[in-house]
């Protein structure tokens, strides 16, 4: 394990591009939908109902802290594992979190250990190394898919074991492909995730899909071109034409190496004009001083919800909603969805 070099302190700061330096971002142009327009796409808007948020909570076999999310119901809801970006939290995704429960999943999530702050992210980037933060948020998400049935089932929550995504942002996003086949360089060869983690009822054949919002390109030693090679599961990547961090990621198209890699069949990739790494402040940076971009977080919420519905839930509707140019058709190319 690395326990100090410079690329652990950079990774951090890439992933969580808390203050960059000034880019010139290209022209948005205008969306020619209206506000009513842009609601009724597919879940887009979600159902008035009442997500029960049951609050942080503590689990002897979990180092911190996790929270469950759902609206009451007596369906087993398929169920969504969350894994926030760097120096993130899971109470800063809000936003979207709720908007995926009111759609009728179970969200589960946990503050990973480099969660929360500046100071505490960098301490445990230092203390851990690259490779070491990578492997604690695996065993994170194993232990949240191991517990779940039982977490659930005390709050009086019905879930379907069988049909799992993981889910995430940012750096979040690469742990939730290294549960569906990504790879981190070591100094002795490829880092993967272990299967043999998963002891509980629900098995790798259970986990359905994945959803990357503003995955890493390849960054230092650990992630690499050839990261992505054996992603086997269904996979959406999503990124916008402002979704830049000129030290790292000067061009947006990196966040969309993780689709361009990964193998052919059921892969998805997003692009929305003007979207940033954090919709203006609507995920993961609510602090910062920008513009909320509502517009571009519409369609998110509508191709990410119509992914899931799709390969969770067998929602033909949905599976309309991602075909190839639907989404382009209907925003007159402000947004772009292809696939392969």
């Amino acid at each position: 394990m690395k326990i100090f070099n410079a690329a652990v302190v950079g990774l951090s700061i890439a992933v969580s591009a808390c203050s960059s330096p000034e880019v010139e971002l290209p022209a948005v142009p205008e969306l020619q939908m209206s506000t009513f327009e842009l609601s009724n796409l597919y879940g887009a808007t979600a159902p008035n109902l009442d997500v029960i948020d049951y609050g942080e909570e503590s689990e002897s076999s979990l180092e911190a802290p996790f929270r469950l999310l759902a609206v009451e119901t007596k369906q087993a809801l398929p169920l969504l594992v969350f894994s926030h970006g760097m120096w993130a939290s899971q109470t800063r995704y809000d936003n979207l979190l709720m908007h995926w429960a009111k759609q009728g999943y179970a969200v589960l999530s946990i503050n990973h250990v480099d969660c929360c702050s500046m100071a505490k992210g960098i301490f445990n980037s230092l203390r851990y190394g690259n490779l070491g933060l990578i492997q604690k948020r695996d065993q994170d998400i194993a232990a949240l898919l191991n517990l779940a049935p039982e977490i659930t089932n005390r709050h009086g929550v019905t879930i379907d074991t069988t049909n799992v995504a993981i889910v995430g942002h940012s750096f979040g996003a690469f742990s939730a492909q290294m549960i569906a086949g990504a790879r981190a360089k070591s100094d002795q060869g490829w880092y993967q995730f272990d299967t043999g983690l998963l002891s509980g009822e629900i098995g790798m054949e259970d986990i359905k899909a994945i959803v990357a919002v503003s995955p890493p390109g390849p960054m230092f030693d650990e992630i690499t071109s050839e990261s992505w090679d054996g992603i086997n599961k269904p996979m959406l990547v999503t990124t916008g034409t402002w979704d830049v961090e000129p030290r790292f990621f000067p061009q947006y198209q990196l966040h969309q190496m993780s689709y361009d890699k990964a193998p052919k069949g059921d892969k998805y990739t997003l692009v929305v004009a003007g979207a940033d790494h954090y919709y203006g402040n609507l995920i993961c940076r609510p602090e910062r001083e920008q513009a909320p971009q509502t517009k571009q977080f519409e369609i998110l919420k509508s191709i990410t919800t119509a992914f899931l519905d799709t390969y969770l839930k067998g929602i033909e509707d949905a599976s309309y909603a991602i075909e190839a140019g639907a989404i382009d058709e209907a925003t007159a190319g402000f947004a772009t969805l292809i696939s392969k």
